[in-house]
This record gives structure tokens, C-alpha cells and sequence, in this order.
């Protein structure tokens, strides 16, 4: 599939890879998102499912204005996880990034505009049918400096790099703890903000290039 979602709206668009086609929706009473706010950021992935030998099954993490990520069952449009910063305000993500260990890890970012946060939830094996959605379990919650206010962030092989709106904001963090590892300088001009990034791994395994 190709999944679309659209400015300032809080559902999304299935089209086929082989000719294009949109997708008709056979459960016309689940919006496939169905957020109460415009959809801020989504990610695909895998996750096992119990009973079913383990067997990955193909989920959609949808993050929104309204504060809250979503993971969805693609095949039947579930909605499997519903995950929630416990805070007093709303905050609305921006960011999401996904752990392969155990059942996943799922990293959230909040835009608040005081506070910018990382949110660090496990999510436990899931038995189908699941007939509401299930919570997770929060690990832990770090606010992170100005300076790191995140606009992207990607894992690669257990490694965790984040990006934000300040020009030395590139870094590898803990993703057991959010601590910085390694943070990258040497910009070509000091002026340039780092806003989207992505890991490239060549046919070498010691070699790896962030973009």
C-alpha cells in the first residue's frame, strides 16, 4: 500500500502499489486514522502477534494534533494501541519512532511549545481479536533541551537519532534513557537547521551515513 494523509485532516487514504487505485473502504463506519484532530506523522511497521507463531504482522502508528498515537492493524483496521502522554494539557506529536525489541518500543514527540518532550512506551504481545484498544506500558518521559526540540527522529539497527529546529541538534540518544551519545557538529554552515533526516546502510556493515 501507499498511505496518504492530508493537511489538517484526521484520517488516511489507502492506494495500491501495482496501478494506483484508491482503495475502497469495506468498514465504512471506521474511519481508517480517526483521530479528533489532524494527523501529524505515520509509520509503518511490524509487530508479533500471539497464537500466530509469532508471525509479524503489519501495523500503522499514526501520531496527532489531539496528543495521542494510534497503532492500527492494517488487514482489519483495528485500532490495537491507543497511547497517551499523562500530562495536564493536550500536546500535539510530531514525532514517532518505532524499537524492534520484544513486542516495540514506540518513541513519541510532543510540539509543545514550552516544553518539548520524548514519551517511551513498550507494547505488550497481542492476542487478536482485540475489541479495545489496549494502553501500553509509559517506560519513561524525558524533556528535552530547547536546542533539541525534534522535528524527525529514526532508529537503524538499535541506534536512535534524533533532529530538531537548532543547527546542533543532530544526535544519536540512549534509547533506554534519552541521554546523548554522540552529537553531531561540523555543519556546513552554522545557519543551516536540521529538519528531516533519514540512515542509509550500504552492503558494508561498519558503515553507515546519516542524511
Amino acid at each position: 500500500y501507499i498511505v496518504l494523509s492530508f493537511k489538517d485532516t484526521n484520517y488516511l487514504v489507502l492506494f495500491t502499489l501495482q496501478d494506483g487505485r484508491r482503495i475502497e473502504e469495506s468498514y465504512p463506519n471506521r474511519i481508517f486514522g480517526d483521530h479528533d484532530a489532524s494527523i501529524t506523522y505515520i509509520l509503518c511497521e511490524e509487530i508479533p502477534i500471539e497464537k500466530e507463531d509469532n508471525t509479524p504482522r503489519s501495523v500503522l502508528l499514526t501520531g496527532s494534533s489531539d496528543g495521542i498515537c494510534k497503532v492500527w492493524d492494517i488487514a482489519t483496521r483495528n485500532c490495537l494501541f491507543l497511547l497517551r502522554p499523562q500530562v495536564n494539557v493536550v500536546q500535539p506529536l510530531n514525532t514517532i519512532a518505532f524499537l524492534k525489541h520484544r513486542s516495540g518500543i514506540v518513541f513519541i514527540t510532543t510540539n509543545d511549545q514550552v516544553v518539548p518532550s520524548l514519551y517511551t512506551y513498550e507494547l505488550e504481545k497481542v492476542t487478536l481479536p482485540v475489541n479495545s484498544p489496549l494502553r501500553g506500558k509509559e517506560l519513561f518521559s524525558s524533556v528535552l533541551p530547547e536546542s533539541l526540540r525534534c522535528t524527525d527522529m529514526k532508529i537503524l539497527n538499535q541506534r536512535f537519532f534524533t533532529c530538531g529546529s537548532e543547527s546542533n541538534s543532530l544526535v544519536e540518544l540512549d534509547h533506554s534513557s534519552a541521554n546523548i551519545k554522540v552529537h553531531y557538529k561540523n555543519f556546513e554552515n552554522i545557519a543551516k537547521k536540521p529538519v528531516l533526516l533519514t540512515l542509509l546502510q550500504q552492503n558494508y556493515p561498519d558503515r553507515k551515513y546519516i542524511v
